[in-house]
């Protein structure tokens, strides 16, 4: 990637839509980044989602910024 040297760049969102779809999601399909998953949303398991799940995800990229 070029850039600036020591200028952050946020490269993936994990969000895709194909150019034919009418939407970004349809259901039973996961959705998302699998390294930044929590087990519950790797497992498929909506009943168990809540924001403890967002705090895991926060958790993984901040551990890739800081580790590389």
């Amino acid at each position: 990637m070029e850039g600036t040297p020591l200028k952050p760049f946020v490269l993936d969102f994990g969000l895709v839509r194909e150019q034919e779809s009418s939407g970004l999601t349809a259901t039973g399909i996961i959705v998302g980044t699998p390294q930044y998953m929590s087990p519950e949303q790797a497992q498929a398991e909506p009943h168990k989602i809540d924001r403890r799940s967002d705090i895991y995800s926060l958790g993984a990229t901040m551990y890739e910024i800081l580790t590389g």
